[in-house]
């Protein structure tokens, strides 16, 4: 009796000590935060794709809309991979099938009108990819629909094939191809004409689920191989990647039997949920490519930058850590991050961490190679997350885009890594990251003008300068420093960053050389005994031009550069003279851009004045005795086009009649009037600046350590 009652509290203990263990790992399990991911990597802007003759169709949706045959869906400035541009936005209202297409015809399709690209060549086997991210809880399995590759026949939209890209039930995809053929014949009249395709087998789908809330939140990429099978045979082909891993395939594949007159002319991206969303949520599709060779994943600088997905868990992030592979399996780990607190992104080089395995000891990534990202993360109550899988692959740039290292005798910045000291170099006049707020700055308006240390913000150090300009309630203002003793050469040199919603400004940054109670008026010369200036811009287009007055500034009212009642003009005369250099490239909102500016006085009596500008240590324009060639056409001076009718070298400048004016400002203006805000759509039109540095020499950008 005795044992028994033993046994049956051993028993009882056994159970109870179960239970507990279980509610142990349960609420450590509850503790822990979720298992981060990359959500993204940034790209080049230019990436090799773009430009290749293999590609088909390039849209990173970032550049205006493309033409394509038929699309819905708005493109969200809020959701891009990289962080920067925008993204292609599919909309599931609750109960509803989704909004948000796109398709695409080209070489020998029947349909599609002035829209078809590449036309008149046939394509029997094509790759196309697209990067897709499902909101953050992300809930219902996979839409019925994602995107297909077919072959149109007619201008009634009849198919010879399809190759689907589907859902494959809950969270997976699957390949679904199907054919329109019956021997040499096409036997399908319409479009989606499924009572009479062929269907070729929808199974196995893929392990990865894509769509299960536990993957949802970051950027995923996908691409998909049709190839046709040869007339008569069966050996067409179709696979798809997910994120880097064949996660479907069919072989053997007959989807046209002996039909040759068309080859695959159309892919569409889609979003139909046959049965509806059961709540409003979306997804995003970025990066999109069609090409007739293996696309693979973006091509990023030798030393990227990775951005983490926001933190998700109890508490709040407290560091993490990142790793990278030259595989998705992990065998040869090649860089260790070391603890980050930097909530978003790091850039890959060894002030992050160490370089392992077959990197030990570079400072960068191989160039050429595929890496794999996995990631994990701690929250303020001491506990670590797992590791996420091998994810987020990325090609590094063939040519090793890693910054380039600048010479010595190329400017100032190069003698100081990091600028750190620059300020001692007796060439320099002033130097300001913002780490001490606005100390040594003259002047500045509170609430427009503040410092912000956002690390995601930041470009170096823990600071910037942030200026916002309000519509409804002011135009912005002035960052303003005053020479302590003027120069007749000034160098100025800032790195700026533009909000991903503003629109390019009025007037941007100045050089001065004024009389301190002097503000010169709009529309009047300044008189050649008192001031000059110009002013680095950015243009409506994204790309820079130089915008000045001096005394023998020329006016918009007449050829010539004449005004209404010359001399003077009529009050309104004289706007900012205009030279702006050809063939810039645009540059991108929410990236740091390296700007230096140069003005130098003329000799009194001589036209030897000169100003330059650079972008990212490249010198875009320089005007100066004898150069550029061109023609002054009202108050611009232009090198190309229908303007430049009498081409002539550029005279120089002649900025003042005495030598008493000297260069003796500068200031980090950010100016939107009213009608300029309205052309926008923000609110609060904003620009980041830092890294200020004005001296007497070339400055250059900034070398790292």
């Amino acid at each position: 009796m005795r044992l028994k009652r033993l046994k049956i509290c051993l028993i009882i203990m056994l159970s109870v000590s179960l239970v507990c263990g279980s509610a142990i790992v349960k609420a450590a399990a509850s503790n822990s935060p979720d298992v981060p991911r990359i959500d993204s990597v940034v790209p080049l802007e230019k990436q090799p794709h773009k430009s290749d003759a293999d590609t088909i169709w390039y849209d990173d949706f970032n550049h205006g809309r493309k033409k394509y045959a038929e699309e819905s869906g708005k493109l969200d400035s809020k959701q891009a991979f990289g962080n920067t541009g925008k993204s292609m936005h599919c909309l599931y209202e609750k109960g509803s099938q989704g909004k948000g297409n796109r398709k695409v015809f080209f070489g020998d399709s029947p349909t599609g009108g002035g829209s078809v690209v590449r036309k008149g060549e046939k394509f029997d086997e094509i790759y196309f990819r697209l990067y897709v991210k499902h909101q953050h809880g992300w809930t219902g399995g996979h839409p019925a629909k994602l995107a297909r590759a077919t072959s149109m026949v007619t201008s009634g939209w009849a198919q010879a094939m399809i190759a689907h890209v589907w859902g494959g039930g809950g969270d997976a995809l699957t390949l679904d191809p199907a054919s329109g053929v019956e021997g040499g014949t096409i036997v399908t009249t319409r479009y989606n004409d499924f009572s009479k395709l062929k269907w070729l087998g929808n199974k196995p789908v893929s392990k990865y689920p894509i769509s299960a809330t536990s993957e949802s939140g970051y950027w995923v990429p996908l691409e998909c191989r049709v190839k046709l099978n040869t007339p008569g045979k069966s050996d067409g082909i179709n696979q798809l990647w997910i994120d880097g891993r064949l996660e479907c395939e069919r072989h053997h594949l007959n989807f046209r039997g002996s039909y040759d007159k068309h080859g695959i002319n159309a892919v569409f991206l889609e979003s139909y949920w046959n049965r509806g969303s059961p709540v409003t949520q979306s997804r995003w599709y970025d990066n999109f490519v069609v090409s007739t060779k293996p696309i693979g994943p973006v091509v990023c600088p030798a030393n990227p930058v990775l951005i983490r997905m926001p933190y998700y868990g109890p508490g709040k992030l407290a560091e993490w850590e990142v790793q990278l592979a030259g595989d998705f399996d992990g065998k040869d780990v090649v860089f260790k991050s070391k603890a980050l607190k930097q909530p978003k992104r790091v850039k890959i080089d060894k002030n992050a961490g160490t370089f392992t395995g077959s990197l030990a000891g570079a400072d960068k990534l191989a160039c050429g190679k595929t890496y794999y990202a996995r990631v994990r993360q701690k929250s303020t109550t001491g506990v670590w997350s797992d590791w996420s899988r091998w994810h987020q692959g990325f090609v590094v740039s063939a040519d090793g885009a890693a910054k380039k290292k600048i010479k010595p005798d190329n400017g100032l910045a190069a003698k100081f890594p990091g600028d750190k000291g620059i300020e001692k170099d007796p060439a320099v006049i002033f130097a300001s990251g913002f780490e001490q707020g606005f100390e040594g700055w003259s002047e500045y308006r509170e609430n427009i003008s503040v410092i912000v240390k956002d690390p995601d913000i930041v470009h170096s150090g823990s600071a910037c300068l942030q200026s916002t300009a309000t519509r409804g309630k002011d135009t912005g203002g002035d960052v303003v420093f005053d020479l302590p003793e003027p120069v007749d050469q000034l160098y100025l040199r800032f790195y700026c960053k533009f909000h991903k919603d503003t629109v390019m400004p009025h007037h941007f940054v100045k050089l001065r050389a004024r009389p301190k109670n002097f503000w010169g008026n709009a529309g009047k010369r300044p008189p050649g005994d008192k001031a000059f200036w110009t002013g680095i811009e950015p243009t409506s287009k994204r790309t820079w031009h130089f915008y000045t007055y001096w005394h023998k500034m020329n006016s918009w009212q007449n050829w010539g550069g004449l005004p209404n009642n010359p001399p003077d003009g009529d009050g309104r005369s004289f706007y900012g003279n205009t030279f702006t250099p050809d063939n810039q490239k645009p540059f991108e909102r929410e990236q740091w851009i390296c700007v230096e500016a140069m003005m130098k006085a003329n000799t009194p009596g001589k036209s030897d004045g000169e100003q330059a500008f650079w972008i990212d240590g490249k010198k875009i324009g320089h005007w100066k005795p004898g150069s550029p060639v061109g023609t002054w056409s009202k108050d611009k001076f232009v090198t190309s086009g229908s303007l430049n009718k009498d081409p002539k070298p550029f005279e120089g400048f002649d900025f003042r009649l005495v030598d008493s004016v000297k260069l003796n400002q500068i200031a980090l203006q950010w100016y939107i009037s009213e009608g300029v805000a309205e052309r926008g759509q923000a609110i609060k039109n904003i620009v980041y600046f830092d890294d200020v540095v004005a001296a007497t020499e070339y400055i250059g950008p900034r070398v790292e350590n």
